[in-house]
């Protein structure tokens, strides 16, 4: 039989110095001879890259970030991404994805309905016309402005393809012109008064997008494109400033519908539904 003194619980009870493991330590040859006695000094193994590492981590923000904002994953460390980042976060607010060549709107206005006033041009654009104007649109609107003008930036045409678009086009001497505004509107035939849910015959054209660039905006460029859809969306038909139907709620669109109808926006006209 084995000896008692071999079984593993005494192990854990054996005072025995060999069986603690000791730290490394170091004699100082310096003794105090006031004292008697010899100083010993700790040796630590030195792991601070490690422990910096795990600080970095945690303070310094390393890794992916996520933009709940604009969408966008990128590393806050690279300032290649950063930079990226930047200019995805703003595209709405730089002129970039807004620009256009002078040879693109020449070949646009052998396409499209087109108004000229100085440096100011204006295209009329439907669904049905091929053009390259009608795909930068859609682009914009479904990739530099999605965020901006939300629920309004889809089917922008319509389920039935029923509604017509005008593009504004700032004009700069020596620089590239870009697009500083777009708008969306479809003529109907009866309105309801917002206030009083009364139905109203009429010629009336339902205003479903009006984005103004905001480079240029407070500049009356709204105000211009909307005096521009009336006089040119039906030519024989007159469109006076109140007949513009609206389903926007923002304080800011209310503010200008009404400044530009000179009607409270009670007395503005909606969609009937």
């Amino acid at each position: 039989m084995s000896n008692s003194n071999n079984l593993i619980t005494n192990y854990f009870k054996s005072t025995t110095p060999l069986l603690k493991r000791s730290l490394p330590i170091e004699i100082d040859k310096c003794s105090n001879s006031h004292f008697g006695q010899t100083k010993i000094k700790r040796k630590y193994i030195n792991d601070s890259d490690k422990r910096q590492q795990r600080l970095d981590f945690g303070q310094r923000n390393i890794g992916p970030i996520y933009c709940r904002d604009c969408e966008y994953v990128y590393e806050q460390t690279n300032p290649e991404d950063v930079k990226a980042h930047d200019k995805y976060h703003n595209r709405a607010f730089t002129v970039d994805a807004f620009k256009v060549t002078s040879k693109q709107l020449e070949i646009w206005k052998e396409v499209h309905f087109y108004k000229e006033d100085e440096n100011k041009l204006y295209f009329h654009i439907k669904k049905t016309s091929k053009s390259t104007l009608i795909k930068k649109i859609e682009i914009l609107l479904e990739e530099t402005l999605n965020k901006e003008l939300e629920e309004e930036s889809k089917n922008i045409w319509g389920s039935l393809n029923t509604r017509e678009g005008y593009v504004y086009i700032e004009k700069i001497s020596n620089k590239s012109s870009y697009i500083g505004g777009i708008a969306f509107v479809e003529y109907f035939k009866e309105a309801k008064i917002l206030k009083s849910f009364e139905t109203v015959k009429g010629n009336f054209l339902g205003l479903y997008i009006l984005w103004v660039h905001p480079l240029i905006r407070r500049k009356k460029i709204g105000t211009n494109l909307l005096d521009v859809i009336r006089e040119i969306h039906l030519p024989l038909i007159y469109f006076s400033k109140d007949s513009f139907l609206i389903d926007h709620s923002t304080q800011v669109f209310e503010d200008f519908i009404s400044s530009y109808t000179d009607k409270h926006i009670s007395d503005i006209l909606t969609f009937v539904t």
